[in-house]
């Protein structure tokens, strides 16, 4: 329709041509007021980008997931949320910010497995200055299960309706079976009293088991890093089952073409844990390689 009114329902009528087939459709529809907040639009907005799966939105979040056997000898899969500082350079003008953000775990064929809703309440005041460089991250452990799964994410800015959505594909093994070896992905240790990192529990573990430490230090994991030449970072790797042994580690930097770039890890540790994870732990300064994505 070529009119501009919103906040008024419209008349939806769907037909087909081919014979023998049913339509079911609703049979209003409404433009929404975007000067109005309307919490059951919301809603089923978030629902319907969940159901989806869909992937995008202004809002370019970020995220990283850590399968883990916690401490009641159930899968679980711990997740560090990066929302960017740019997408909040305008929110930290307001008073406040308020976001809206939904996470859910899902198996392959679609089920729940389980899922947390949040809505942190920010004072750009305190921390708009700490926002703006290094964004919002939510770290939350969700129960899993062993196998293929996904996991779903939304943030929402329901006062200028952006949002931004996130699927991430990630396997947990079937940990305590006899001989398997798990090595997580390289995460680049970051420290979470550097920046706003918040905890979120879930539906089905609501006990905050975040495993993200190094012996008595908590640490968090830049989900986006950018590493310099000449400044060495921290890298870590959980593996499983744990033997304290110092392991010989080939390390590369992988263009996107596939091309490979050796490069030396330097002071290789070995952090023991008493869940049964040892933190392999070493330094990266990057050399050979040009500056890109990798």
């Amino acid at each position: 329709p070529v009119g501009t009114d919103r906040g008024k329902p419209r008349k939806l009528s769907i037909k087909v041509k081919t014979s023998g087939l049913r339509v079911s459709h609703r049979a209003t529809y409404t433009l929404p007021d975007l000067k109005k907040p309307d919490a059951g639009r919301s809603a089923m907005e978030a629902a319907e980008i969940i159901a989806k799966g869909v992937t995008g939105g202004s809002i370019r979040m970020r995220a990283y997931a850590l399968p883990y056997r916690a401490r009641d000898g159930k899968a679980a899969l711990s997740v560090v949320i990066q929302i960017p500082g740019e997408a909040l350079l305008e929110a930290v003008k307001r008073k406040q910010i308020g976001l809206q953000l939904y996470g859910y775990l899902t198996d392959s064929e679609g089920a729940v497995l389980d899922y947390f809703q949040a809505s942190p309440m920010l004072d750009p005041a305190q921390l708009g200055e700490s926002l703006k460089k290094s964004g919002l991250q939510v770290i939350t452990t969700f129960a899993a299960a062993s196998g293929p799964l996904e996991v779903r994410l939304l943030v929402r800015d329901p006062l200028t309706s952006t949002w931004g959505a996130l699927r991430l594909p990630v396997e947990v093994p079937l940990f305590g079976a006899t001989g398997a070896v798990f090595a997580s992905a390289p995460m680049v240790v970051d420290d979470p009293f550097s920046r706003v990192a918040l905890p979120a529990t879930t539906q089905r573990r609501p006990n905050r088991e975040i495993p993200f430490r190094l012996e008595d230090r908590p640490i968090t994991v830049e989900v986006d890093p950018v590493l310099k030449r000449g400044e060495a970072r921290q890298i870590c790797v959980y593996v499983r089952p744990g033997t304290g042994a110092v392991p010989v580690l080939e390390l590369d930097l992988v263009g996107s073409d596939g091309t490979k770039h050796p490069q030396k890890a330097e002071k290789v540790n070995v952090v023991r844990d008493a869940d049964g994870f040892d933190r392999v732990v070493f330094f990266l300064s990057p050399s050979g390689a040009e500056p890109g994505e990798y």
